[in-house]
């Protein structure tokens, strides 16, 4: 975010080494969106990327934080193209609106699992 808008994350920014440290990181990054203008209803919940829940509504996010920066004209970084689309397709396991590929790993995710591993750590 601090790409986007220059001092937007507050701090000293350091990768998760554990959940508590990436569930922070994930919180920060929504404060400073939200802050940005991102709107209440674009916005994912953290446990939609910290255990790929719902990765389209994380990428939807990231489009509409995008569409904000290219209205910015203190942004000088690259823009989005247009927002992809995929109906569903009943015959086949591939999530809507994921990338080529990505949809394989996350399709395959055993929720329970991550939510076990959660306790643990936490």
């Amino acid at each position: 975010m601090n790409a986007v808008k220059e001092g937007s994350i507050k701090g000293e920014i350091t990768a998760g080494e554990n959940l508590k440290q990436k569930r922070e990181n994930v919180e920060r990054f929504l404060t400073a969106v939200r802050e940005y203008g991102v709107e209440k209803q674009h916005l994912f919940e953290v446990e939609d990327l910290l255990l790929m829940q719902n990765i389209p509504r994380v990428t939807n996010c990231l489009f509409e934080l995008g569409k904000l920066a290219a209205k910015d004209p203190n942004f000088k970084g690259p823009h989005l193209g247009e927002k992809p689309y995929e109906a569903i397709d009943p015959r086949t396991k591939r999530r809507a609106g994921m990338p080529e590929g990505d949809d394989i790993h996350v399709a395959h995710v055993d929720i329970k699992i991550l939510k076990k591993m959660m306790s643990i750590e936490g």
